[in-house]
């Protein structure tokens, strides 16, 4: 089931204030309220930290992965609350939209759809929508949804969740170290055929028919759409033995020495020095047979992964410390919360659900 942010719910009536200064744009997947999702083992982690610290310049295409999802419980804080002069409770099932501040425990705003307090907490955002979610639809934090359930509309609550009613607590076996040196041979046979997911292809080449090119940006190579299915498409690159083309994830510009069905053999030929990597910088040293790659990403620099964002949070003479969990994992959090309207069940719109 898709979980619900705050951009995706009806508009707030709350009036809008000067839009403030901009500060990095934030992670959707991270916005507090929306009920997290687990991250995969050490061993596929460590993997997949490797495959982003080369990504800018080692040959790949995408990286993609499913996530599950599950909580555990714990106790919740007891709440503060104000009376209600509605008679509306809410119950599960129902339909809520709700303003809320999230605070960390020194008091600082971590996310709210307050605009007046957003402004002056650093966060930008284009709306401040209400939230809107259905109360015991595992769609927000269970301790949001705790908190929600049995309110009243027009009522203010004050609520503390711990890290196990929220984003759950910080797991060891996420934090994971990659060596800061990747060594990668000059010559190498890649495939030409490349699978993707058809909610992947989609939303970068959008609608498209068997035999027509789709490019890739920051690569030289055109794809021709092999074949489409419900579920994935399959497009193969046309290159030339004897021509030079800029691969997807590399820098450089790379030969054509052979090809044989649907793979080929190709050299690669970066010229030394440093290179951005989109998470820093990396030196890059060639001999006859290998590239040397020394990454220099930056502490504190979020990095996309298949499992989720992820956190550099030491760069050493060696390694690079990289760590999967939540940004929020293991954090306690309160949550000033109003209840602004509740739509009960018996009159919410139902559609079929989706079945995989």
């Amino acid at each position: 089931m898709e979980k619900k942010t705050p951009s995706e719910n009806s508009e707030n009536k709350e009036p809008t204030t000067d839009k403030p200064q901009e500060k990095p744009a934030e992670r959707e997947e991270w916005k507090t309220v929306v009920r997290p999702t687990e991250k995969k083992g050490r061993k596929t982690v460590y993997i997949a930290a490797v495959v982003i610290i080369i990504a800018a310049f080692a040959a790949g295409f995408l990286i993609f992965g499913a996530p599950l999802t599950g909580m555990v419980t714990a106790p919740t804080e007891p709440a503060e609350t104000t009376p209600s002069e509605s008679g509306e409770i809410a119950e599960s099932g129902d339909l809520v939209k709700v303003r809320y501040v999230g605070k960390l425990e020194s008091g600082d705003v971590f996310d709210t759809n307050v605009a007046s307090v957003a402004k002056e907490a650093g966060i930008v955002r284009d709306s401040h929508p209400l939230l809107e979610f259905t109360v015991e639809g595992a769609q927000v934090i269970e301790g949001f949804d705790e908190a929600v359930l049995g309110m009243k509309e027009g009522e203010k609550k004050t609520v503390t969740i711990p890290p196990e009613k929220a984003y759950g607590p910080s797991d060891p076996e996420l934090i994971t170290e990659i060596p800061r040196e990747q060594r990668m041979n000059r010559t190498e046979v890649i495939s030409l055929k490349t699978e993707m997911p058809s909610d992947q292809f989609l939303p970068i080449f959008g609608m498209k028919s068997v035999g027509e090119v789709v490019s890739i940006p920051n690569s030289t190579v055109e794809y021709r759409v092999n074949s489409i299915t419900d579920t994935s498409v399959i497009i193969v690159a046309e290159v030339e033995k004897g021509k030079s083309y800029q691969f997807p994830g590399t820098q450089w510009s790379s030969l054509v020495l052979e090809i044989a069905g649907d793979q080929a053999a190709i050299r690669h030929n970066p010229v030394e020095g440093k290179i951005d990597t989109g998470v820093g910088t990396a030196d890059i040293k060639v001999t006859d047979t290998e590239i040397i790659i020394t990454s220099n990403p930056s502490v504190g620099v979020y990095v996309p992964t298949a499992y989720g964002y992820a956190i550099i949070t030491e760069v050493g003479s060696e390694f690079i410390t990289i760590d999967f969990n939540h940004e929020l994992a293991g954090k306690t959090l309160t949550f000033d919360i109003e209840l602004i309207e509740i739509i009960k069940a018996s009159t919410v719109e139902t559609t079929p659900t989706e079945t995989a």
